[in-house]
């Protein structure tokens, strides 16, 4: 009986292995081919993943160029062609000037009513025809001289801030009506244009601009001072010297087109900064991606054909003139070039030596969180988290204490600190919170917050 079953085994092991075999090197999780038959490791390791790594590439597209339009309000001006020229830009960028050539809103509501609109932005005062000695009787400035001007601003003179409140009167009320409820577009009011006062009239100018438009950023555009508490900075010319956060605009500057030459580039014409439609291309993708801004501007923007300084109110009737047309459709052109084929590229801005000083006071440092900077329309108020157990907050620019903060309440979730010095000013770019914090072991530890631009964004 074995010597009958014993073959038959084997024979049963000889047909059975090979079927084995072949069924397991099917499974996919082992390591063959159809070649060859590799032998099975001992144990399966587990595979190590491989990062995929993203390779970020500049995106084409600047969609933050806008146009200087700064005769919008005239009664002659062309809304019609201007919105023709715009057709086919996805987010306008407008800016212009108030009063010096009329107040006719009509063509501005139909801009804010416009979806793809998404700044407004506003010059309240014509400071650079005071400059020239050019006022008309119509201008704020037109009773002052530049330093009776620049005094009164310095000293809050009452009768000046109740004047600026009623100038400015009509133009709240449109913002009232048209803007406050349009969240997706953002008003910027810039008190002067080329502003001529010096650093605390500059300050109060901010200050009084930020009172009547508690719901708009403020820009400054100065010749003489830089006031700090604005959220924006402006400078005019294409290629400026400016750091964010910043505004550049051309105004001043005109633009060279090949279809309409420039007047600044004849001999003993007034104007005579002229800038080449190619190297403009050039200067909108470097500062475009630096500042927040950048507006395009020839002299037909302020509604005139000739380079000559003439008073304003004897230009309108050029606001509709076909040059006048042309050149706002040649700047629209412009801007779609930058929003179609101009470098996404924003620059990295490393902090200066003595921007970094208060750093080195610091255990630790950490980038400002979004519940820092709780008031967003002056500074005074922080919030920070309890387990921190912070015993004091003061803010440093540079080697400078500039502001120093109490604490007010705390939950046992949320502490909050108030401003004990200039509650309503606003600091400079590139500030420090510094904060003395008890550890659970009764050690002090230093933790700042690096702040760029803590209100205003």
């Amino acid at each position: 009986m074995r010597k009958i079953y014993k073959p038959l085994i084997i024979a049963c092991v000889l047909i059975a292995v090979p079927f084995m075999l072949h069924n397991h090197y099917k499974n996919p999780l082992v390591y063959a081919t159809k070649q060859e038959i590799v032998p099975l490791p001992t144990a399966t390791p587990t595979p190590t993943p491989i990062p995929i790594v993203k390779i970020k590439h500049p995106r084409l597209g600047l969609l933050n160029v806008g146009h200087a339009v700064y005769g919008l309000t005239s009664d002659s001006f062309d809304c019609d062609n201007f919105f023709r020229s715009m057709k086919k830009i996805p987010e306008w960028h407008i800016s212009f000037l108030y009063n010096t050539f009329g107040n006719n809103f009509e063509c501005l509501k139909r801009i804010m009513n416009n979806p793809h609109t998404r700044t407004i932005q506003v010059h309240l005062i014509n400071e650079a025809s005071h400059r020239a000695g050019k006022n008309q009787w119509y201008e704020f400035t037109y009773s002052y001289s530049l330093q009776e001007y620049n005094r009164l601003w310095e000293q809050n003179d009452p009768k000046l801030l109740k004047k600026f409140s009623k100038y400015v009167q009509p133009l709240q009320q449109l913002f009232d009506e048209y803007i406050i409820n349009k969240p997706w577009i953002q008003c910027i009011i810039g008190p002067g244009l080329e502003s001529n006062v010096y650093q605390t009239a500059a300050e109060n100018q901010v200050d009084a601009a930020r009172i009547e438009f508690p719901y708009c950023k403020i820009s400054w555009n100065g010749m003489k001072s830089i006031a700090w508490n604005a959220d924006l900075i402006e400078k005019h010319s294409a290629n400026p010297n400016i750091s964010p956060p910043c505004i550049v605009d051309l105004d001043g500057e005109d633009i060279d087109f090949p279809e309409r030459r420039s007047e600044a580039l004849n001999d003993g014409n007034e104007w005579t900064n002229a800038v080449n439609v190619n190297n403009l291309k050039k200067y909108i993708e470097t500062l475009a991606n630096r500042c927040d801004l950048y507006y395009l501007w020839a002299w037909e923007s302020n509604c005139s054909t000739s380079g000559a300084t003439r008073d304003p109110n004897q230009r309108n009737r050029n606001c509709s003139d076909p040059q006048v047309n042309l050149v706002l459709k040649l700047i629209a052109d412009e801007i779609k070039w930058a929003n179609k084929y101009a470098l996404v590229n924003p620059e990295v801005y490393n902090w200066s030596y003595d921007e970094s000083l208060p750093l080195n006071l610091c255990s630790s440092v950490k980038k400002e969180p979004k519940t820092v900077f709780i008031d967003s329309t002056q500074k005074g108020l922080i919030k920070l988290d309890s387990r921190y157990n912070v015993q004091t907050a003061y803010v440093m620019y540079k080697n400078k204490v500039i502001d120093v903060y109490s604490l007010r309440e705390d939950s046992g979730k949320t502490q909050i600190w108030t401003s004990k010095l200039n509650p309503k000013k606003r600091y400079p770019y590139k500030t420090v919170l510094v904060t003395t914090v008890l550890k659970e072991d009764q050690t002090v530890k230093t933790i700042c917050w690096k702040i760029n631009n803590p209100l205003g964004k």
